[in-house]
């Protein structure tokens, strides 16, 4: 369920994205993106920073200040763990298999996450896993109370 609080940051990122075209969605100009999300020191920093570049986390907003779980969840349940020097990318086999490059381990991260790749926090691997799961983090449509 989202709060009060979630709900109006989406319907304000819904209006501001209306009026955008959709270049400035499917730009794969991530910089300012990745940049603002490694400054982020909660789940709730993390949320608003996603949501006010377009973009929607089922991750739960909380105020908890731990960097050590600061994760997009996507639409799917995978998972991007940002982390200082590194990023986890937890996901299914199906997704796992269109990452040529990236070695995955097995994992028990729920009953979906099964693979884990472990990368450097770089701008290039996030664009990367980003351009992948985009269209996974899309905002629901909400409708007013």
């Amino acid at each position: 369920m989202i709060d009060d609080a979630t709900d109006n940051i989406v319907k304000t990122v819904q209006k501001n994205m209306s009026t955008k075209t959709n270049a400035t969605k499917t730009n794969a100009n991530y910089q300012s993106l990745y940049d603002e999300l490694n400054k982020c020191s909660s789940k709730f920093e993390l949320v608003a920073t996603m949501l006010k570049h377009g973009y929607y986390t089922t991750t739960q907003p909380t105020t908890t200040l731990n960097t050590n779980d600061l994760y997009i969840q996507f639409n799917d349940k995978s998972r991007l763990l940002i982390g200082k020097k590194s990023l986890k990318l937890y996901t299914n086999d199906e997704h796992a298999k269109q990452f040529n490059d990236l070695q995955f381990d097995k994992v028990n991260d729920g009953s979906y996450r099964v693979k884990r790749a472990t990368i450097a926090n770089t701008i290039e691997n996030f664009t990367m896993i980003f351009n992948h799961f985009k269209s996974l983090a899309v905002a629901p449509q909400i409708t007013s109370k």
